[in-house]
């Protein structure tokens, strides 16, 4: 991220190279950033830069971010890859297939994917699962009422 500049930004597209995997790719902005990109004065060539409009390293970057999360009071592991592994799990959570993750994360195989995933799977699974036993009886198909749900545990 840190080698990025406007000039990676076209037609709406952030095109880039993965750096951990080598893999090509031109990921859609999301409607916040480009909010956010149009409200920014460029500073610099990058598009994050220091103050002074130099380009952060790699580390500045990473240092930058942390620095961000513990202003905002977001835990200590809160860090560019927790970033990644995190849009992986919302993405998960939200219905994405493992190929959408990938082609946002550049990750080349599904296994990350899945245990950056598996407790999103695990619930979006559950509760398709639970959707196919109602309605259980022949007398609630028939009434087209399924059975009352159990109180909610208030712990």
């Amino acid at each position: 991220m840190s080698e990025l500049t406007r000039a990676n930004i076209v037609g709406g597209r952030i095109k880039l190279t993965q750096e951990k995997t080598g893999a090509e790719m031109s990921i859609p902005i999301h409607p916040k950033l480009a909010w956010s990109l149009r409200r920014t004065p460029a500073n610099g060539i990058g598009l994050v830069n220091s103050v002074g409009g130099q380009r952060l390293s790699r580390f500045a970057l990473y240092r930058l971010i942390k620095a961000a999360a513990a202003a905002a009071g977001l835990p200590k592991c809160c860090t560019p890859h927790a970033l990644r592994k995190a849009m992986s799990r919302r993405l998960g959570e939200s219905g994405a297939t493992n190929k959408q993750i990938m082609a946002i994360t550049g990750h080349k195989s599904s296994e990350q994917v899945d245990l950056y995933t598996r407790k999103a799977d695990q619930i979006r699974l559950s509760d398709a699962a639970i959707n196919l036993l109602t309605p259980r009886t022949r007398t609630e198909q028939k009434r087209g009422k399924p059975r009352e749900r159990l109180p909610q545990n208030e712990t």
